[in-house]
Formats: structure tokens, sequence, C-alpha cells
């Protein structure tokens, strides 16, 4: 009954073909006839093998192969000399063919794969590739070849944790814009990317990076970095040579006595320092601050003066077995909804007296309104729908007796919404943010 479904979808299909919604494990016979195919959806189908004959297929312009088996793709896919967007996400795929770089008009190349261990040489020849996608936590290798795809404009790596070999040049690639490597556990900053001629955004977050390399001053059209949870300890001098757009040096370990003495002359419009050391304490009398933009973070420096003692007065009064009792119902409570989104990995595990205190205020007295204030929220966004998404806690940081700072994330549970984040200094909201 199912085959003949797929059939008669088939044969109904003119240009576009979605087969998303069924299961089968090789590729039906009769979409070969389909020659006039310039769409096909293939997301997870169960496929197990990409035919040969998928090469004849000349006219496809946009092809979708995520989640499947897929265990190689075949040199004929170069065939495909008219496509433009390929995506073979999350597939078990080790290698690529290298006839990859003979898809001529390919301008979008998604590949988040967990076993993909090397890109081919052929990659280079994609001359046409404006955007560049790769989260490939085994991939080792960055081909010199990268740097002959002059036509990328946006480049991504995610979770790409087994890098070790970049490529020394990548000048000719200056077109590029915007520049990702998020997760990669990079320790420094690879020479090439000071090479972008007309890069205008980077984005290094969550890596091990020590230092901000001096080699950036040379990018003239280098406005926004961001490298937010690095191991970055100082902000350099030859910042102030540029005029910034948006440094992002947030979670990194700055103090005050580590700012450059010409830190009042750097221009910037936007500096985030949020969960800094710098950020935990009182700014230093006579610290000199830049005449304009926006400092984020520094004025996150002293303890709210209501919400600690609110929390160490119910810290006070509950016995230690109280304390363990509490502890237990409410962790168990707030992981109930963490697993939802983030696993067990996502859970709180490590809870201190304080936080168990903070978590027993939450829930009795702040949290009923939160929550609804993040329903509203998401309400909003679905305000046309008859049927509206259920929140629930996506991340929760707790505070500790250092800094007052927590935050709380809401998300739908289907995933198919905003996700509306609450910041706090104490009990002191200072921002909601909803990002669809």
């Amino acid at each position: 009954m199912a085959d003949d479904k797929i059939l008669k979808t088939i044969h109904a299909a003119t240009t576009e073909l979605d087969l998303s919604t069924f299961k089968f494990t090789r590729l039906p016979e009769a979409i070969r006839e389909k020659s006039k195919l310039t769409e096909l959806k293939l997301t997870g189908v169960g496929l197990k093998e990409l035919p040969k004959w998928i090469g004849e297929l000349q006219n496809l312009r946009y092809l979708w192969l995520d989640e499947n088996d897929l265990t190689e793709i075949p040199e004929e896919i170069g065939k495909l000399t008219k496509l433009g967007l390929l995506r073979v996400n999350r597939n078990p795929f080790k290698h690529l063919p290298d006839g990859i770089g003979n898809l001529s008009c390919l301008q979008e190349l998604w590949l988040e794969n967990e076993a993909l261990q090397d890109l081919p040489e052929g990659i280079g020849r994609l001359k046409t590739l404006v955007s560049l996608f790769l989260s490939c936590p085994k991939l080792h290798t960055i081909p010199e070849a990268l740097g002959s795809m002059t036509g990328l404009t946006h480049l991504y790596f995610n979770n790409c944790v087994s890098l070790k070999t970049f490529p020394s040049d990548l000048s000719k690639i200056d077109q590029l814009q915007y520049l990702q490597f998020w997760g990669c556990e990079l320790k420094k900053v690879p020479d090439c990317f000071s090479t972008l001629p007309d890069l205008e955004e980077i984005n290094l977050e969550n890596n091990q990076i020590t230092d901000i390399p001096s080699g950036f001053q040379n990018l003239d059209g280098l406005k926004v970095i961001r490298m937010k949870k690095n191991k970055v300890k100082s902000i350099p001098s030859w910042m102030a040579n540029k005029k910034w757009k948006r440094i992002d040096l947030s979670e990194n370990p700055i103090k005050f006595d580590s700012f450059p003495e010409n830190f009042n002359s750097f221009e910037f419009e936007e500096l985030e320092l949020i969960r800094t050391p710098a950020g935990r304490v009182s700014i230093p009398k006579g610290f000199s601050m830049p005449r304009s933009g926006s400092i984020y973070g520094l004025q996150e420096r002293q303890l709210n003066e209501e919400f600690q003692p609110e929390i160490e007065a119910i810290q006070q009064s509950m016995s230690a077995e109280e304390l363990q009792q509490t502890r237990k119902k409410l962790v168990d409570r707030v992981n109930r909804s963490l697993r939802k989104y983030n696993g067990k990995d996502g859970t709180l595990k490590k809870v201190t007296d304080y936080q168990v205190a903070f978590l027993k205020l939450l829930y009795e007295k702040y949290f009923d309104q939160i929550k609804a204030e993040a329903q509203a929220q998401i309400d909003i966004y679905f305000e046309e729908r008859t049927v509206k998404p259920l929140v629930d806690i996506d991340k929760l940081r707790l505070p500790d007796t250092e800094s007052p700072l927590w935050e709380i994330v809401f998300n739908d549970r289907n995933w198919s919404g905003p996700v509306v984040c609450f910041d706090y200094n104490g009990w002191e909201q200072d921002s909601c943010v909803l990002v669809g």
C-alpha cells in the first residue's frame, strides 16, 4: 500500500517531488523517468544507497538528502551541473567523491556529518559556491583547495573538534564576509584567518583561544568579532586602531588589571563583557572608559541587595535533612524539563545549598509569573495558529554566592517556535529576548 502511494506521488510530480513523508531504503526506479525534476526532497526516508543514475536527473537544482543512512555518495552526483543546493546532513558516509567539484552551479552545500573525515581536493573547483556549512567532529584537515573557492561569502565550521590542518592562504576568497568556527576546540586562531581581505564578521565562540591575533587589525572590513566562551585573558591595545561595530568577549577570564592603558581611546558601538571577572567587581576608581559606545557586563558588578539575603534566609532556615530532600525534589523537577531538550548531558548535577535555596524561592515565588511571561511571548509569535504550543524550560543557569546572574530559557515542546530567554541580575530582569 505504501509503495502504491509512493508511485502515485512520483507519477503526479512534474518539476518538484517531496517524498520525505515516506520510508524506503532504495530510490524508486520511477524517479529515473522524471527528467524535468528541479527539486527532489528525500529527507529522513531511510535511504541506504544513492543509485548512479541520480546523475541522469540533470535538471535538478535542489537536492535534499538529510537524515538518511547513506554510506557513500556516488561520483555520478557530479553530473548534476545545474544543482544549486545540496544538503547531505546526518548521513554516515566518511568521504565525499572528488566529482562533487563538477557541480558548476552549486551555491549552497550543507555537511553536518558525524563520520566525515576529509574533504576532496575537487571541492576547490566549486567557484560558484556562496555558502558552505560543515559540522563534522571527525574532520581533521581543511585542504588547500578551499582557498580556491573564490565565490564564498559565508563559511561555517561547527563542532569540528578534530581539525589539525588549515590552508596556508585564503586571500583569494576575496568575497568572504562571514567566517564561523564555533565549538571547534581551537587553541589559537589560524594565521590564514588574517588573510581574508573582505571579511566583515568572525565568530569564534566556544573554543579554547587565549589571544586575539594582531593580524585582525589588517582586515579593513572586519567590524564584528564574536569570541564568547574562550580563554582570552586580556583585550589587546591594537584594537584601538580600528572602529568596531561589535566585540563580544563574554564569559572569558578578563579582569580589570588586564585592560590596556589606551582602553579609553577604543571606538566601538557595542562591547560585551558579560560574565567575566571584570563584571563581578566594582569598576576601579579612576578607570577611564571610552567616550562612546555601549559596554554590557560591567554594570553587573555587585550583588543585588535584596536578592542574596532572600536566598540566604531560606538556606539558614532549612536543616541539613530539609536541604537534601528539597535538593532531590527540585533538581528532579528541573531535570525533567531539561531532558526534553538536552538529554541527560544537559541536566543539573552538582547543586550547592545556596542554589537549592534559590530553586525553592524560584518555584515558590517567581516561577509561575516568569513562565506566564514566556508563554505570552510565544502565544504572540503563534497568534494565527489555533493550537498554541506549551513552553517548558530549555536551559537554566544557576547563580552562586559570587555572582547573582542567572538565566532561564524557555522553548516550546516541539521545537517549532522561538526561544524566550530571560536574563536576570538578582531578581531584576535585565532583558527578555525572543529569538525566532
